[in-house]
């Protein structure tokens, strides 16, 4: 039986460069952070943290990252891109059911409750200000997982278009 390579589109070979760039970060920080700790030094990162251009280069990919998502792209999966026109598609049928509040503040609740904790953790000397970055990382690495998990599945549904309803 022959089997059939999948070809990977733009949109998921650029998500996928951006999950490995965090993930990346995430690895190399948690790295540095534990050999800091290990030598006792007062340096969070090894001192890496010092050499301002390498924090530079990191600000500048998630700047331009963030200020892509303003304008129409073709590498940006279809929830980066939802607020222009051009990506509905009418179909006809009636307003679709809102979901009920209780869930989204059931959600909103325990998002504050878990960074809460790490607030909390952190101002009472439990957790340094490296792990509020690792955390941070970490996050940064779920949100790209969460995405292309959606991406994927947005594909599959409505073929790269959001489906919008019309009274």
């Amino acid at each position: 039986m022959e089997k059939r390579k999948k070809r990977l589109s733009l949109i998921c070979g650029f998500h996928y460069a951006k999950l490995i760039y965090r993930l990346l970060l995430l690895i190399l920080a948690t790295i540095a952070y534990i050999v800091s700790k290990k030598q006792n030094t007062d340096e969070l990162f090894k001192g890496y943290e010092k050499n301002y251009w390498i924090l530079g280069i990191i600000w500048v990919v998630y700047a331009v990252e963030m200020a892509c998502r303003f304008f129409p792209s073709k590498v940006e999966s279809m929830g980066c891109q939802k607020q222009f026109k051009q990506n509905y598609q009418p179909t006809g049928e009636d307003i679709p059911k809102l979901q009920s509040w209780k869930k989204t503040f059931a959600v909103a609740l325990v998002w504050l409750m878990l960074n809460g904790i790490f607030g909390a953790f952190y101002f009472t000397d439990i957790i340094d200000e490296g792990i509020l970055i690792l955390v941070s990382l970490f996050y940064g690495v779920c949100d790209m997982i969460c995405i292309k998990r959606r991406l994927s599945r947005n594909h599959q549904i409505n073929g790269g278009k959001i489906l919008l309803t019309t009274k």
